[in-house]
């Protein structure tokens, strides 16, 4: 009979996954890495995580769920004012860049790192980025202007920018947004 997973073990997994993951990319750093630095044994990590596209998986879901959490906090309370939104989204990204040991979104490193687009993970990872997107798109899609979709492919494009430049050009992306608002020909929408 198998025993039961030590408590906290696939918390301490993800962890220890996630740092690995994060410095060096996923394709860098192999289960046997994680499993000693996390002090286990592989039985136990293996039982929790059968293959490594489980444990990048799990890590992808929870790093989007934290970051889905961080970005429903820079929008709470701004449901009625979607150009404030939008702003606070872009403001929310520049932040991220402010981490000492940044190195860009892990989903976004995976899903250029990834080399087939046909496993779980390259799929989940996708499917968070376009959930975000739609996010971006339904604030614009609110404003009172003529072309929603275009403001919002460019606001995501220096979303996108944001995480791809880093801290050294994601300044100017809050100057950048506030200037695609006002050219996008809004009225009354903050």
């Amino acid at each position: 009979m198998p025993r039961p997973p030590t408590p906290g073990l696939r918390e301490r997994l993800l962890a220890v996954a996630g740092e690995l993951f994060y410095e060096r990319g996923v394709r860098a750093v192999g289960m046997a890495e994680v499993v000693e630095k996390a002090g286990c044994g592989k039985n136990a990590a293996y039982r929790l995580f059968p293959r490594k596209a489980d444990l990048v998986g799990a890590h992808l879901a929870d790093f989007a769920a934290r970051r889905d959490a961080q970005i429903a906090t820079a929008l709470k309370d701004l449901d009625d004012a979607p150009a404030t939104a939008l702003e606070a989204y872009v403001a929310e990204a520049v932040g991220q860049t402010h981490h000492p040991r940044f190195v860009g979104c892990a989903v976004r490193n995976y899903v250029r790192e990834a080399r087939a687009d046909d496993d779980a993970p390259v799929r989940a990872a996708r499917s968070w980025l376009t959930e975000s997107r739609e996010l971006v798109r339904s604030l614009a899609a609110r404003l009172d202007i003529d072309d929603p979709d275009t403001l919002a492919d460019q606001i995501w494009l220096v979303i996108e920018g944001v995480y791809a430049g880093g801290p050294e050009v994601a300044d100017a992306a809050p100057a950048l947004t506030r200037r695609l608002l006002d050219g996008a020909g809004s009225r009354g929408w903050r």
